[in-house]
């Protein structure tokens, strides 16, 4: 019971862990939370104001122990009762209630949050507003780890209304990384929560700099994608806090909502990319086929006349001079299969560390001199299987690309290493590329110090045509992706802005390393002439500038030309004299009738018919539908005009 004063007349039992003695005649509201005083002052003015009537107020008291208790209370003015006289108040300790609110609060806004937000930068600060409003705390931060570096950063941090500002805590926003020790390390190694009930009785790199704001106890916990450990949340309090199981257990589940929003995201985000290069895949791939088309026109036509024009006839040279700008233009056609996926062409076992270590030479030769190469090359690597020339263009353009990214005016490295590595499921989920799973790789890596790249720059560098520098195509990474791919590899990137960038590919180990002899460069012999230099040819092919070019240089080479414009018309042609054509030059891509239902039809006439496959994609892209249909060959478009004599002279040569 108290008096107008708020004083103490007449104490009840103690809920404190006081004797209740010890009050008499001391103010009620002295224990309260200063925070809370105002209320009580202005709850008892309006008791006082009316008499008989009842108020209820929930507050915080300090308990004998040092914590903080949540206590419910309920006065009415009796002072105008002569056998009262006071103020008579009830109370309870609602701390557990109240804890179990915020755990629901807690949990219930970190749902709401991630049903609305769409990424990593908007669930952050939100969540950590959220859990420290909820929860009481009086800062928080969100911490990453950049293993590349060895370090752990702050990405982002809150600090409640009340806290005073500057806080000494915040001057420390990076640290070394050293797992299992500090704090943070402690969390990140062992991916289990720290509750720090009182400050002043542990000691950590930061524990002067929280005390010194009054900081005296601390709560951190994991957030994990999948099982790895992608981010450490930390919450301080301005008061003494005993570990509470529950809480953590809420805050496990938090966590756990988070990290499965993370890695769902994340997939969402790979397949959202993964279908975007797909789709990006299937139109380079056809812009290739089609332009491959236009290119064998031209530079079989203009080869053509090369070859027919007297050797000192004065368009010898503008024509030698156009033949090699189609040649060009026939490297940026490969360059869009490699994007699409579509670009190996011949497949032999590679050494990574041989093939890097043979083009040191070229590449010194084109980086530029403000960007020094550093080579560390694994031995005796296991082979992997891959076709030499495209897995070159991979070395030279990441070699390229990390040495364009140092500034212009500044020095700067560029390191190329290889080696072996066992990778697992979590280390190839956040990867580029596949489909094989788990296993041993080998890789090859290019790590620069160059300018890095900021999230939506990185998020971009694999898009055809998508470049930061004045001048280029902009398909150099867009190609090497393509091409990691076609090998079935991965490719992992990391890179931060001012801190430069690593890119690491992996493929996939064939077997024990090389010996000597199987590292030597093969050339693809030349195909000798056969005996016999004539015969009647079937060209088929749906573009009428491939069909006429073809017939020209064949019938300029001595054979007799038919040329129809579909399978259907070919195998009409055929059937009427399958003993009179000595081979069929068959498009691989046709409207109405496919090249692979018209060989089974003329197989089905003549079984030992020769056919040779041409076409605008690849050999391996081309041929693989064919398989068991015995083809006499395949001829890559676009061809200058001794390449197609070449290759229908070898085929007719075969008995």
């Amino acid at each position: 019971m108290l008096d107008a004063q708020g004083k103490v007349l007449l104490p009840g039992p103690s809920v404190l862990g006081y004797r209740a003695e010890d009050f008499v005649g001391r103010s009620a509201f002295e224990l309260a939370h200063p925070d809370d005083r105002p209320r009580l002052l202005e709850a008892l003015q309006w008791i006082l104001a009316n008499p008989e009537a009842s108020r209820q107020v929930e507050y915080r008291a300090r308990h004998a122990g040092g914590s903080w208790r949540w206590l419910e209370v309920v006065g009415r003015n009796l002072l105008h009762d002569p056998v009262v006289a006071g103020i008579v108040v009830n109370f309870r300790d609602v701390t557990a209630r109240r804890i179990a609110e915020r755990r629901m609060a807690a949990q219930y806004a970190v749902t709401h949050i991630l049903a609305e937000s769409s990424g990593m930068q908007d669930i952050v600060p939100r969540v950590l507003a959220a859990l420290g409003e909820t929860l009481g705390y009086g800062y928080g931060a969100f911490w990453t780890a950049d293993r590349r570096l060895g370090l752990i950063r702050r990405l982002e941090s809150w600090r409640a209304a009340a806290t005073p500002e500057p806080l000494n805590i915040e001057r420390a926003c990076e640290f070394k990384w050293s797992g299992g020790r500090g704090l943070l390390g402690t969390v990140w190694a062992f991916a289990k929560p720290i509750w720090i009930p009182d400050l002043q009785r542990v000691e950590f790199t930061r524990a002067p700099l929280a005390r010194a704001d009054g900081l005296q106890s601390a709560l951190l916990f994991p957030i994990l994608e999948g099982s790895e450990v992608m981010g450490v949340v930390e919450f301080f309090s301005g008061e003494t806090r005993p570990s509470d199981p529950d809480l953590l257990r809420t805050m496990e589940v938090a966590a756990g909502q988070i990290g499965q929003f993370l890695e769902r995201r994340s997939l969402e985000e790979q397949l959202r990319f993964a279908q975007k290069l797909e789709s990006l895949g299937v139109l380079a791939g056809g812009i290739a086929h089609d332009f491959n088309n236009l290119l064998t026109g031209i530079m079989g036509n203009i080869s053509l006349a090369v070859e027919t024009l007297p050797p000192q006839h004065v368009s010898r040279d503008y024509l030698k001079d156009a033949l090699e700008g189609t040649e060009g233009a026939a490297s940026l056609t490969r360059q869009l299969l490699a994007y699409a996926g579509k670009g190996k062409f011949v497949v032999e076992r590679v050494d990574l560390s041989a093939l890097a270590r043979g083009m040191r030479a070229l590449v010194e030769r084109s980086i530029p001199k403000n960007a020094g190469l550093a080579f560390d090359l694994a031995q005796d690597l296991p082979a992997v299987e891959g076709d030499p020339s495209q897995l070159q263009q991979v070395i030279l353009n990441l070699i390229l690309n990390g040495a364009e990214a140092i500034p212009e005016r500044s020095h700067g490295a560029v390191t190329i290493r290889t080696g072996r590595q066992q990778a697992d499921a979590d280390y190839l989920r956040g990867a580029l590329g596949g489909p094989p799973g788990p296993g041993e790789y080998v890789y090859f890596e290019v790590r620069d110090t160059g300018t890095g790249m900021e999230p939506q720059v990185l998020a971009r560098i694999f898009d055809p045509f998508f470049t930061t520098k004045f001048t280029g195509r902009g398909l150099g990474l867009a190609a090497v992706l393509g091409i990691v791919r076609g090998h079935r590899g991965f490719l992992k990137v990391e890179s931060l802005p001012g801190q430069g960038s690593e890119f690491r590919v992996l493929f996939p180990a064939a077997g024990k390393p090389l010996c000597a002899s199987e590292e030597e460069t093969f050339v693809q012999p030349v195909p000798a002439a056969g005996a016999t230099d004539r015969g009647t040819i079937l060209v088929v092919d749906d573009e009428d500038l491939v069909r006429r070019t073809a017939a020209h240089t064949l019938e300029h080479y001595g054979y007799r030309v038919l040329s129809v414009s579909d399978g259907i018309e070919a195998v009409e042609r055929f059937a009427a004299q399958p003993d009179a054509i000595d081979l069929v030059l068959l498009d691989h891509t046709m409207p109405g009738m496919s090249g692979e239902e018209t060989l089974r039809e003329l197989q089905r006439i003549h079984p030992q018919v020769k056919v040779l496959l041409s076409s605008g994609y690849n050999e391996d892209e081309a041929t693989q539908r064919f398989a068991g249909h015995n083809l006499a060959g395949f001829l890559q478009k676009p061809y200058v005009a001794s390449y197609l004599a070449d290759a229908v002279r070898a085929v007719l040569a075969v008995k």
